[in-house]
């Protein structure tokens, strides 16, 4: 194990993470040092840029998958390398539009909003005839 992988595994126990999200983040950071076979002590905004869309468009992550990478990312540079980099908060939302393959998302959208909608609706509705049950008569 490098001394940047101890000190950050280090920097994780300290702040008490989960174990397995320990093993997620330095796994993490191990895949983007590879992907350019170079310390990421080395690498910097461009690079991240650069991983950060790798992981959309050729490997097609899933969405959790890219953000565990970003937190990992974000916390190795803030917190073990004591730098100030500031990660796109755009590519997220990308990482969402890029999950939704295809048409029938837009159908399972539309469905949820008539349903959410109908749930107001008939809540509304079931609300005014209870209470008007409930409450005296003059």
């Amino acid at each position: 194990m490098t001394v940047l992988k101890q000190r950050m595994l280090d920097d994780l126990r300290i702040r008490n993470y989960a174990p397995s999200t320990v093993d997620c983040y330095l796994r993490s950071v191990t895949e983007f040092a590879k992907h350019f076979k170079r310390s990421p002590e080395n690498l910097g905004p461009e690079e991240i840029r650069e991983w950060q869309l790798y992981l959309l468009k050729e490997k097609r992550v899933k969405l959790s998958t890219y953000i565990q990478a970003v937190c990992a990312l974000r916390f190795f540079y803030r917190n073990t390398l004591n730098r100030k980099i500031e990660l796109d908060r755009i590519l997220e939302f990308v990482a969402v539009v890029a999950g939704w393959r295809g048409p029938g998302s837009l159908i399972v959208i539309s469905l949820w909003i008539y349903s959410s909608s109908q749930i107001f609706f008939f809540g509304g509705e079931f609300t005014q005839v209870l209470s008007a049950r409930r409450l005296p008569q003059p």
